[in-house]
């Protein structure tokens, strides 16, 4: 195979990588592919970056105003289908109010999950099974069922619980007081 047989078919394949590493640095927004947060301050920092969760994006503007550990209800599910869920509740795009109150709503006082009542951001106590009887890992709170993303470091981190489906309300989401 001669030199500019060989650059003929390199050109195309350099100029696709190219293109790929590009839109890999400055479009695609990884979130939380590549990250596994300790804290539950710095999963939320991650996973705002996604241009399409609206969720963490609230959640993050509610956490400039809290100093104290929290833990972070996170639907097990994608951006698309976390806003999807969003849509459907509020019947088109919820507004930034309503978002900040879900994000309020899932975001409970303290470093991890126990039995008992917890309170979350916004003023709601939270009835907490942890663990449930019959799946030693994973918690309920509320009606909502989760399990364990992280394992936080510090005292100062808080964790972060995966919520999976209730096929009520919101299905994985706890709803916010006052706008149901």
């Amino acid at each position: 195979m001669t030199p500019l047989r060989v650059g003929c078919l390199l050109l195309p394949i350099g100029l696709a990588l190219g293109w790929g590493i590009l839109y890999w640095m400055f479009i695609w927004q990884g979130g939380l592919d590549f990250h596994n947060p300790a804290s539950a301050r710095d999963w939320i920092r991650v996973c705002a970056r996604g241009r399409e969760d609206v969720y963490c994006k609230a959640a993050h503007r509610v956490m400039k105003d809290v100093q104290e550990p929290v833990v972070f209800l996170h639907p097990n599910a994608g951006d698309r289908e976390i806003t999807a869920a969003l849509r459907s509740w509020k019947g088109g795009m919820p507004t930034q109010k309503e978002l900040d109150a879900v994000a309020r709503a899932n975001l409970l006082r303290g470093r991890a999950l126990r039995s008992g009542t917890m309170s979350s951001l916004d003023g709601q106590a939270r009835r907490v099974v942890c663990p449930l009887p019959d799946k030693p890992a994973a918690c309920r709170v509320g009606y909502v069922e989760v399990w364990r993303r992280n394992q936080p470091q510090t005292s100062e981190d808080g964790a972060v619980y995966a919520t999976v489906g209730s096929g009520r309300g919101l299905n994985f989401f706890l709803p916010p007081d006052g706008l149901r």
